[in-house]
């Protein structure tokens, strides 16, 4: 394993946080092309292994998941996956909990609810994530570290609601 640090291999001007286009994407362009990895920087000392998390349990009906990151404008994304629901994702027939507290179904867009709603939606990255419109949902369900986030199909109690 090796230090990726040699900018030569590098877009020009990489930004702060797109490591992924500027640095690691041309990188391995560069190794698909028959590049040495050599080239790119020393071998790592103390290469660690980092723990993924693992997808969301099925608990009978539903999902149950945590968080696994919080973005830089404060929305929780899970370990709950698109391709783990049944019901489509945007099913008013699913309803999202966070810490047991119903948060309604998910949808579509931020559009859907209001400014300052709590709201959960599949993100680009495919995981359910839980969002506050223009706001953090990271200040509003801290600590996060705890959180359990929960979809299971909508009950007549909260489909009345």
């Amino acid at each position: 394993l090796h230090v990726v640090e040699n900018e030569r291999y590098f877009l020009p001007n990489p930004s702060s946080t797109f490591h992924g286009r500027d640095i690691i994407a041309p990188v391995a362009a560069h190794v698909a092309n028959g590049l040495s990895p050599d080239k790119f920087g020393p071998l790592a000392k103390a290469p660690c292994q980092l723990d993924i998390p693992h997808r969301a349990k099925r608990e009978g009906e539903a999902l149950s998941g945590t968080v696994i990151h919080t973005d830089s404008f404060g929305n929780l994304i899970t370990n709950i996956h698109a391709d783990q629901l049944e019901a489509g994702d945007n099913s008013p027939s699913l309803e999202v909990l966070v810490n047991g507290k119903s948060i309604g179904p998910l949808k579509k867009t931020f559009s859907d609810v209001a400014e300052g709603q709590t709201l959960a939606m599949i993100g680009s990255a495919g995981f359910v994530e839980v969002s506050v419109r223009s706001h953090s949902a990271a200040k509003r369900f801290t600590p996060i570290v705890d959180t359990v986030i929960t979809i299971q199909p909508t009950t007549q109690e909260s489909a009345q609601h």
